[in-house]
């Protein structure tokens, strides 16, 4: 089974912005305000705007250290593990389906190894249709 994000949903979950103004949003909109929601320079100090926090599940300790710190250096707080507070999983080849389906309870965005790279290289999260 393939998770689909929907970044309606994460928008409703961690942001607070409005349900009609969410709604109206174009999918691309909805990406680039969750963008937006990872601004590390928040000059305003706008308590609506915070860092988007991450884990590393299922890669040994050693790769899930790299990628962590690859993720703390984009902007990202790192998690050891999975919270109702976080906003994204990634996956790698040994990670718990019991996590994964926690996971989407939570209305965490799941992401492969793969995802996460290409995030990485583009600055763009994945959009599945």
């Amino acid at each position: 089974m393939t998770y689909t994000p929907d970044p309606w949903l994460i928008l409703s979950k961690k942001s607070d912005l409005a349900a009609d103004d969410i709604s109206q949003m174009s999918s691309e909109d909805a990406w680039e305000a969750i963008a937006q929601l990872r601004d590390l320079t928040n000059e305003n100090h706008d308590p609506a705007v915070r860092r988007l926090r991450m884990c590393f599940v299922g890669f040994s300790p050693e790769l899930k250290e790299k990628l962590g710190d690859e993720a703390f250096a984009l902007g990202f707080l790192v998690d050891n593990g999975l919270t109702k507070k976080l906003d994204f999983m990634v996956c790698g080849p040994t990670a718990p389906a019991s996590k994964i389906r926690a996971a989407e309870k939570f209305g965490v965005e799941i992401l492969m190894e793969f995802e996460f790279k290409e995030f990485q290289e583009t600055g763009e999260l994945p959009i599945r249709e």
